[in-house]
């Protein structure tokens, strides 16, 4: 697979994680219910993900991560105002000297103001910047669009496995999310053209954008794999789980 810029599939893909399973009309547990803990358990999930592998078929073994969360006043995470960053070589080299417990490609840093937003919020960013890992260990172009491909892949796959931090998630919750990422996605999907058919077919089944069209990509509709978006109560699949490790520190800082 040639990944010299980003990965792109051009081959049929199967979509079923696209299917968005709704198991009851549940209300968001709200704010401030996502603990350091819980984190730190997600985390782990999306390590698992990582090594079962996407479905464009790269897969990781993302390795042990800190997770620090910053005090005031040295939670400065650069001039942007995300509330997360992975730490790679260029933030590494601008901020670590404040940090010695960081470890290149190997820490997640987030800001106390994340823990205030809404569980999803929370869990995407997460999903996000673990995503970041994921494309190092995987040796593939640490980008934006890469860590996208991850964050959508992976949250509907832990949604559509009743991931315990996702429980109280609805598919309307879900749908929400997706569309206040829809403009960051559609930053990417000009020169990626696996996070274009990802996001399509994400529109199609959710309704995000009506004005999103298929030209937009320069790619045939008829190469999309869209299944109609389907409700029903599925049963929590009883999956065996690998063990994986993660140098999670019970002391955060």
């Amino acid at each position: 697979m040639n990944v010299h810029e980003e990965y792109s599939l051009h081959t049929e893909i199967n979509w079923s994680f696209l299917l968005i399973y709704k198991r009851n009309d549940y209300i968001t547990k709200g704010f401030n219910m996502i603990t350091v803990d819980d984190i730190k358990q997600l985390i782990i999930d999306c390590q698992l993900m990582g090594k079962w592998g996407l479905d464009n078929g790269i897969s990781a073994e993302i390795p042990d991560l800190i997770l620090d969360v910053l005090k005031p006043p040295c939670d400065f995470l650069g001039t942007s105002t995300n509330p997360a960053i992975f730490i790679n070589q260029f933030t590494y080299r601008q901020l670590s000297n404040k940090h010695p417990n960081w470890v290149l490609n190997q820490t997640i840093a987030i800001k106390p103001t994340l823990l205030k937003q809404s569980d999803l919020d929370i869990i995407g960013t997460i999903i996000h910047e673990v995503g970041h890992a994921f494309n190092v260990a995987a040796g593939i172009p640490n980008t934006e669009n890469n860590a996208y491909i991850f964050e959508i892949e992976v949250l509907l796959k832990l949604f559509n496995g009743e991931n315990d931090l996702l429980s109280n998630c609805s598919a309307q919750n879900l749908k929400d999310y997706f569309q206040s990422r829809l403009p960051n996605y559609k930053r990417g999907i000009a020169s990626n053209d696996y996070l274009a058919k990802l996001v399509y077919s994400l529109n199609k089944q959710l309704n995000l954008d009506p004005t999103l069209s298929c030209p937009l990509f320069k790619i045939k509709e008829s190469s999309f794999m869209c299944s109609p978006l389907k409700f029903f109560n599925p049963l929590k699949p009883q999956t065996s789980y690998d063990t994986v490790t993660t140098n999670l520190p019970s002391q955060v800082y």
